[in-house]
């Protein structure tokens, strides 16, 4: 992947490699350095032309992170559930109706996302855990694959609804349910 800046020779390549490309996979290190590459709206624009026309989209750990549309930074003050206490950018958005953590059980994460659920209800927080992958497709139906499980955050009406899904298990994000079946 590039790095920032970027000049016009590098930027015609990666465009040009991304242009061929039959899959697009994102490495861990640092969200806020990949986005850091991505404020060039073009590249930006690219990988979300190249999303809608549905090539294979991954990421582990921060490349994880990235692919909502409000991406948390890994900064703020995770002892309580408060939204506005986490720090979040903006992150690619490929998927718009939730919001995305990753090393999500092993880590503790619960605090910093549910807080950010509870400051926007519309929005689902998937937790992804280590080893771990939410396989979305038609960017509505998610198949747990790997070794742990995925916690959902549903803060949409009064009560908040909290789903834990294993490998095999499959979740409607847009009807915010459980799929019996395969």
């Amino acid at each position: 992947s590039p790095f920032r800046p970027l000049n016009e020779q590098t930027k015609a390549r990666f465009l040009q490699q991304l242009k061929e490309s039959t899959f697009v996979f994102f490495t861990g290190g640092d969200q806020n350095r990949v986005m850091d590459v991505l404020q060039d709206k073009s590249l930006l624009q690219a990988l979300k032309d190249r999303y809608k026309s549905g090539i294979l989209f991954s990421g582990t750990s921060a490349g994880t992170a990235i692919m909502s549309q409000i991406m948390i930074t890994g900064e703020g003050d995770f002892t309580v559930l408060d939204g506005s206490k986490v720090e979040t950018k903006d992150g690619i958005g490929l998927l718009p109706q939730i919001i995305v953590d990753q090393h999500f059980i092993k880590r503790s994460r619960q605090n910093r996302l549910l807080g950010l659920v509870l400051k926007n209800p519309n929005l689902l927080g998937v937790g992804i855990d280590e080893d771990t992958a939410l396989f979305v497709k038609d960017n509505r139906f998610g198949e747990v694959l790997g070794d742990s499980q995925i916690m959902i955050f549903d803060a949409k009406n009064e009560a908040i609804k909290v789903f834990v899904i294993k490998k095999g298990d499959r979740f409607d994000l847009r009807k915010r349910k459980k799929i019996n079946g395969k």
